[in-house]
């Protein structure tokens, strides 16, 4: 058998395993909780594997994901552009502050 071909059915081996393995590997338990450290729920890797993926956002268009990426960008994913704001003047000014949502 010449070396390339080993190095094929090496890789198809190996492709083969990552496949199989991809769900085990990819997903993990994740735990909620609320804003005083209780535990709100469990969801299983089965869970999460069965959830659709990109259901719940679609940016159809190059400048709609970007526009949203920017976003998430200038709010960490978090609360309202319009809190984060005033924070950031806030800390511009020099005041220490801690966040709370609302």
């Amino acid at each position: 058998m010449l070396k390339r071909e080993k190095n094929r059915i090496a890789a198809i081996r190996r492709d083969r395993t990552k496949q199989s393995n991809y769900g085990a590997t990819l997903f993990h338990e994740v735990k909620r909780y609320d804003g005083e450290g209780n535990l709100i729920e469990t969801i299983t890797p089965d869970e999460l594997i069965a959830r659709p993926i990109g259901v719940e956002r679609k940016f159809n268009t190059r400048w709609e994901k970007r526009a949203r990426h920017a976003q998430l960008q200038k709010t960490n994913g978090e609360g309202s552009l319009e809190d984060w704001s005033r924070i950031a003047a806030k800390v511009n000014n020099g005041s220490k502050v801690r966040y709370t949502k609302g």
